[in-house]
């Protein structure tokens, strides 16, 4: 897949969410020792001036190109000045590797000032300017969204030229000679709103954000939208000011409402802007230099408003009426909105137009409404060959005969449309050219229902997946169209669309580190598994995301897919962890009388109140999981602490399971060091009936996640046992967070362990396995426990080195109870036989004896994802092994077994990538005395991860593991004494997420950043047999030596970015590596030079000292940076959000306090500002010793600190 004009497809852009270190160099001739902070040289020479001036020189054969680290776009002004002898240009927009945007070239011997597009070459507007050789020439461009007007020396001379979106990096470019840039300013006001005017008379752009400077200020936009969330971030920086959200205004700018801040009335107000009645008002204490967020939800006539993160609604008007119309805003003199968002579509495809019809934004994403029985269009200009394509659709209730169509491969009037269409049950494909029908088939499709359609394209084969349904809807080859634009249609009627996605098919779950066969998101976040039930033959899958669920189904609990939110944030909050079962006899009423449904239990925790204030809350469905109703009685069960006249306990996490002898449903829920049992026979009322737990059973972290079920020993129904699963939050005493469990009895009233307090049951000894749940429901004919877990630790939670993905499911494995050698009862774990449906041709040997001087049995046998099923005996008693999983020079991850100390281990420390956390622990072990001394393993190895079953399952090992790409050997050796392979199988496995990708080239990295003078050796992973050939882009900063090994070695000689890549011959097969200098920097305030000190402890405080601290900056996907302490390895993190409070160090969260915007001021120095409260980085007292605290929000009165690298 491909992108044209200026939006250029590249592989490595979702990479961008996850950390990168910045590359701020002084360039392979600098002569100085100041790095340049925030920019990346690609070629050329460079060099740092004064005051963050920068000068450039072109080479022979290449031109001096760099760019911002940073990226910024729609609403903004850059301000700098350019003195060239022949040809420099200021460029806007473009990719880190510096392509396409826009580029405002100047051509000294011509006199000529063009405006061109930098991806193909047209000339947007070309002007005459008298230029002489090197005499500066100052610049300020203004982008307005699609448009960009320039001034040079104060003068405008281009006026609202359309150049398209431009956001990207901004940056430098000369052609030929030298050139010399001013330190370039930024004023970006982040906002997703169309055609704001920021240039109006009254308003300014500033690096704080957009500023009325004026009294009694209107700014309206085009965006026009009638159910809507409209929200901002906003502050006050002077005495009685006001600042508004407007919206409903018509078409001549009149009528309308806005939500008021009102400093001098220190009022929140809604009012009616025709008439200029106050609806509605509440006092919050407003005060200047606080930062606020407001936000507006719009829906069906009724009007909420929020104040900060609170999720319930501060104001709620329910007879407002109609609210279609532009938005805006409004403001007295001082107030500055940081941002502004109205809701719209999510998704990756850029350069969205609309084409007939009306499309609005909308709170579920982007509307269509058609003209009547027309046709409304909104096209992308995003070009797409072979892609999986996913979106949400749905046909709204009053539009029973309309239909919605997602288009790709088309040129505008031609190309491919998938069409959903409630009113005849049908999907179709069909050919825009002609109407003509390529593939369709019949679905149950109803107005009102958001409908999931995947859709993978690969050549001429056209597969479409519906709603989750395991088979496709539509399965054709049709050669008609190869490639083209992507965009959206409606007919006869309205419709909305969301999570609108294109990746490329190669591309698509083949990202560095991504799992094949275990479950992950395509994008986002994903944590406990919730809800997990089994429902007219298919399993579901919920989990979370961020305080919602999220919901996959499958056949075979191995390939899953995806479906919307099924439960989002609601008026109650966010909806944590809990559980889902079916109610098969329409116990609770929820249902049609003689029907079933799908009940969930879930956390309501209102982030606002005493520790979320957490309730449970039901939701139900009566359509197999497709859409969710909340339940109007929530929440059923209120926090426990309000019955003892407290309020904000731990109450979290219910389980519901039913209780078969009993004929009632059982309950069981977390109170932080105990598990509270309830007892229903309606799913609706429930009854506490005990609590477990407390005192000598608490050794670690708080009580999580339960389950409750009961199990028969060694297969007896007649001997059944109920088993108490819990997982356990960090602690130092469990070494991070832990499972365990208890198995016990219970008479309907009461659970009693078969074990005293302090008696630790588990099973699972890996770092990385918790929220472990069951399924409910599954078929007694099956009559299997089928468990899954969040592979993760909240040592570490999101610390993991992936993107876009973050977060991944353990392979579902089945429970059981045996009685072991000695007689005691315990529950053992196997990986499920669906899983063997996705085995390859096995590598297998057996009947060999190794010695510690063997060879390698496995030389020559690789993979990324497989199964290993071994069987080994142990001849001696010091006998051992070692088997080596994902390979190479220095890489490997151990499984062994040490016949001295009879224990089995996992031995990590040279995994790859494990420094990402000092918490990550690099051995686990387990104590084991085989039976027969023969050792029987099934190990899973996956692209980041190893899952280790050994014995009958008594053991488990569940580890994440990071290593190169190209990392794919594996071994098996003796140590110790001599041993006996009775069996040893390697079965490859199957990717599940879509068709294979044929042959491929996979580099060990997708990015890497080096010192200047490190070495690192690049490997590639390679289908075929051809020669590799290397190159490096920008040669003078890094260096590449072919081994002829498919390994070269690379060398930082100079600092900036070069891109290495490895391809076959002819170029068939290629893979590419972003490798960028990496350079730590002091950060130094005030006359005497001092600088910011690191302290080794979390929440120790930052003082002023000498210069010795060096820092890197790495840019997270807010667009904030984290400033991290190369000493101690800690960040920058703000203690509180007020004026005067102290700063500190902390491990990385990834909190919004620990990430600040940093804003060059023009005068070589910077401002701090931290993202959650907005203040500014400030010095108490400027001498060894002081402090150093937070100042003031926004830019208003900015402390300057100079960001110094050295060679």
């Amino acid at each position: 897949m491909r992108v044209k004009n200026i939006f250029r497809w590249m592989g490595v852009i979702l990479m961008l969410g996850s950390l990168w270190t910045l590359s701020g160099t002084s360039g392979s001739a600098a002569k100085g020792d100041d790095a340049i902070f925030g920019y990346v040289p690609l070629s050329g020479d460079w060099k740092q001036g004064k005051k963050g001036n920068v000068d450039g020189e072109a080479r022979k054969k290449a031109p001096a190109l760099m760019v911002s680290a940073d990226k910024k776009g729609g609403y903004a002004e850059y301000e700098t000045a350019i003195t060239a002898d022949k040809s420099a240009s200021f460029i806007l927009g473009a990719d880190e590797r510096g392509e396409g945007g826009v580029e405002i070239q100047f051509n000294v011997k011509k006199d000529s000032v063009i405006l061109m597009s930098r991806s193909d070459g047209e000339v947007l507007k070309k002007i005459k300017h008298a230029l002489r050789s090197k005499k500066e020439v100052s610049i300020k461009v203004r982008t307005d969204g699609t448009t960009a007007s320039l001034w040079l020396d104060g003068d405008q001379v281009m006026q609202g030229v359309e150049t398209g979106p431009v956001h990207g990096h901004h940056g430098f470019l000369v052609e030929k000679g030298k050139a010399h840039f001013r330190q370039t300013t930024v004023s970006e006001w982040r906002a997703n709103l169309d055609g704001v005017k920021i240039g109006s008379k009254g308003w300014a752009l500033t690096p704080g954000g957009l500023k009325s400077v004026k009294t009694n200020q209107q700014l309206l936009s085009d965006t026009k939208a009638e159910d809507f969330s409209f929200e901002t971030r906003l502050y006050l920086t002077e005495p009685d000011s006001s600042a508004s959200l407007i919206f409903g205004i018509d078409a001549t700018g009149e009528g309308g409402w806005q939500v008021e801040v009102d400093e001098k009335r220190d009022l929140i107000r809604l009012v009616d802007l025709k008439g200029g009645k106050t609806l509605q008002s509440v006092s919050t204490g407003i005060q200047e230099d606080i930062l606020y967020h407001v936000k507006i939800v719009a829906e069906s006539g009724k009007v909420h408003v929020f104040w900060g993160e609170d999720p319930g609604p501060l104001l709620t008007d329910e007879e407002v009426g109609t609210t279609e119309g532009y938005l805006g805003f409004a403001a007295e003199k001082g107030a500055v909105f940081q941002d502004a968002r109205v809701s719209g579509l999510e998704g990756n495809l850029e350069g969205w137009t609309p084409d007939r019809g009306e499309w609005l934004p909308h709170l579920q994403g982007v509307m269509g409404t058609s003209d009547g029985e027309d046709n409304a269009f909104r096209m992308a200009t995003t070009v797409g060959n072979d892609f999986i394509l996913e979106g949400d659709v749905t046909i709204q209730d009053d539009s029973s005969y309309g239909t919605a169509g997602l288009i790709f491969r088309s040129d505008g009037a031609s190309g491919y449309m998938l069409q959903v269409d409630p009113n005849l049950d049908r999907i179709r494909l069909l050919d825009l050219k002609g109407d003509r029908t390529i593939g369709e088939s019949k679905r149950e499709l109803s107005p009102g229902q958001t409908h999931h359609v995947e859709l993978h394209v690969v050549g001429a084969s056209i597969k479409v997946y519906v709603d989750g349904y395991e088979e496709p809807a539509i399965d054709v080859v049709d050669p008609a169209y190869s490639e083209g634009r992507f965009g959206l249609n409606v007919y006869n009627g309205s419709a909305i669309f969301q999570h609108v996605y294109a990746t490329p098919h190669e591309e698509y779950y083949s990202e560095l580190y991504r799992p094949q066969y275990h479950y992950t998101q395509a994008r986002g976040y994903a944590s406990d598994p919730n809800g997990l039930v089994y429902y007219k033959g298919e399993y579901h899958l919920f989990h979370q995301d961020g305080g919602k669920w999220a919901h996959a189904v499958s056949t075979d609990l191995v390939h899953w897919k995806r479906l919307p939110i099924a439960i989002p944030w609601n008026e109650m909050g966010h909806a944590w962890s809990g559980s889902a079962v079916i109610d098969h006899d329409n116990s609770s009423g929820l249902f049609p009388e003689q029907g079933s449904g799908m009940i969930a239990y879930y956390t309501s925790f209102n982030p606002s109140k005493p520790n979320g204030d957490q309730k449970v809350g039901l939701a139900y469905s009566k359509d197999e999981g497709r859409s969710w109703q909340f339940h109007e009685g929530n929440p059923i069960i209120p926090n426990i602490g309000e019955f003892y006249d407290s309020g904000g306990w731990d109450f979290r996490d219910p389980k519901v399971v039913r209780d078969e002898e009993r004929d009632q449903w059982v309950m069981v829920i977390s109170g932080g060091d105990h598990i509270r049992f309830f007892t229903s026979k309606n799913l609706i009322d429930w009854e506490m009936i005990d609590s477990f737990g407390y005192g000598d059973y608490v050794r670690g972290g708080v009580w999580e996640c339960p389950d409750f079920f009961p199990l028969a020993v060694d297969g007896d129904e007649g001997n059944q046992k109920w088993v108490l699963s819990i997982s356990m939050g960090a602690n130092p005493k469990t070494d991070g967070s832990d499972t365990e469990y208890f198995i016990g009895s219970f008479d309907g009233k009461k659970f009693v362990s078969d074990h005293p307090a302090g008696t630790v049951l588990k099973n699972e000894y890996g770092k990385e396995m918790y929220a472990t749940m069951s399924f409910s429901d599954i078929p007694k004919e099956d009559g299997r426990r089928i468990s899954l877990g969040w592979m993760s630790n909240w040592d570490y939670p999101f610390a993991y080195p992936t993107s876009p993905w973050n977060g991944q499911m353990s392979i579902p494995r089945e429970w059981e109870l045996k009685t072991l050698a000695d007689g005691e009862v315990r529950m053992v774990q196997r990986p499920i036989g669906e899983l063997k449906g996705i085995r390859g041709n096995k590598t297998s040997f057996g009947g060999i004896s190794l010695s510690p001087d063997s060879k390698n049995p496995l030389a020559g046998t690789t993979g990324i994802a497989y199964e290993i099923e071994a069987d080994i005996e142990l001849l001696e008693d010091d006998s051992g092994f070692e088997i080596g999983l994902r390979e190479s020079g220095d890489q490997e991850t151990l499984v062994g077994f040490e016949g001295a100390g009879q224990k089995m281990y996992v031995d990590r420390s040279r995994s790859g990538e494990v420094d990402f956390s000092e918490k990550f622990s690099t051995r686990h072990e387990a104590g084991m005395d085989p039976a027969d001394r023969r050792v029987k393993l099934r190990i899973f190895v996956d692209g980041s991860s190893v899952e280790v079953f050994a014995g009958d399952g008594e053991i488990a090992f569940s580890n994440l593991i990071f290593p190169d790409g190209a990392s794919d050997s594996m071994s098996l050796t003796s140590t110790g004494g001599n041993i006996k392979v009775h069996q040893f199988d390697v079965y490859p496995l199957d990717t599940v997420w879509k068709e294979a990708n044929g042959e491929r080239l996979q580099m060990d990295h997708d990015r890497l950043s080096l010192k200047k003078g490190e070495s690192h050796t690049l490997s590639v992973r390679s289908d075929s047999s051809s020669a590799i050939h290397w190159s490096s882009s920008n040669p003078e900063a890094v260096e590449v030596r072919d081994k002829g090994t498919g390994e070269a070695d690379i060398t930082m000689k100079g600092s900036g970015r070069s891109i290495i890549t490895a391809k076959t011959k002819g170029g068939k097969l290629k893979g590419e590596t972003v490798v960028d200098s990496r350079e730590a920097y002091t950060i130094s305030r005030g006359v005497q030079g001092l600088a910011l000190e690191s302290p080794v402890e979390n929440g120790s405080t930052v003082l002023m000292g000498d210069p010795v601290q060096r820092w890197e900056f790495s840019l997270r996907p807010g667009g904030g940076y984290s400033v991290t302490a190369i000493d101690s390895g800690k960040v920058l993190d703000a203690s509180g959000s007020m004026r005067g409070d102290a700063l500190q160090v902390w491990d990385d969260l990834g909190y919004r306090n620990q990430q600040w915007e940093v804003t060059p001021l023009g005068d070589g120095t910077f401002a701090f500002n931290v993202l959650n409260s907005g203040r500014s980085l400030g010095a108490v007292d400027e001498a060894h010793g002081g402090g150093v605290v937070l100042h003031e929000v926004g830019m208003e009165k900015r402390r300057g600190w100079r960001i110094i690298g050295k060679e």
